[in-house]
């Protein structure tokens, strides 16, 4: 499964969620279109890590760490893989951060 189909997914089953049928509107939260695509799955991800430190429920919140950890295995060996290796670095440093409530909006 490549890292487009797994947002996607995401994107799909939170669209879900939010309910209303029939009714497509804009979320403010959706990133920019003139943003990377690593841009775009780095958004994702600490969207799932906020939503996952709110979440009460101890299942919604294994669910959106695992799927934001999932994501985070994508984008780092997409960014490996195309030579950006300090940037992983520093993007896995970043949500690291955010995971233990160090966030220092560097990944915003």
């Amino acid at each position: 499964m490549s890292i487009f189909d797994l947002l996607a997914e995401t994107r799909i089953r939170e669209w879900r969620e939010r309910g209303t049928p029939g009714k497509l509107g804009l979320n403010s939260d959706t990133p920019d279109k003139g943003h990377s695509f690593e841009g775009q799955v780095l958004h994702q991800i600490v969207e799932l890590i906020q939503q996952a430190k709110a979440s009460n429920n101890r299942i919604e919140r294994a669910k959106r760490e695992q799927r934001a950890m999932q994501l985070e295995i994508q984008l780092m060996a997409s960014l490996e893989r195309n030579g950006f290796s300090l940037t992983a670095k520093r993007i896995a440093d970043e949500l690291q951060n955010a995971r233990v409530g160090n966030d220092t909006g560097g990944c915003k």
